[in-house]
């Protein structure tokens, strides 16, 4: 503790007892003891607040930016060979049927 040994401690404490004497010896050591808890939370209290402020520094990383709109695809034109397969092909007629009709 504060790099003190138990025989120094044991000396300041003799020396404090006979200069302030027994009788204020406990109210001096009570105040002591309150100085010391609140200067941990004062302490305490300003490292919160250091850790709280942003680091001014060191600029922010950028965002990520938007990836553009693709654009929409129109469908391709049809090919010839599509086109060919697509059309209708027209109905042979059967030669004797094509007799059939023209009679009636």
């Amino acid at each position: 503790m504060f790099g003190i040994g138990f025989a120094e401690l044991f000396l300041i404490l003799v020396v404090a007892l006979i200069v302030i004497g027994p009788d204020k010896l406990p109210g001096l050591a009570k105040a002591l003891g309150k100085a010391f808890v609140e200067f941990k939370r004062a302490s305490e209290e300003v490292r919160r607040t250091i850790s709280d402020i942003p680091d001014i520094t060191r600029p922010e990383p950028p965002k990520p930016r938007p990836e553009p709109a693709k654009p929409v695809e129109e469908p391709a034109a049809p090919s010839v060979k599509d086109t060919a397969a697509q059309e209708p092909q027209p109905k042979k007629e059967d030669p004797a049927g094509a007799d059939k009709k023209a009679s009636t």
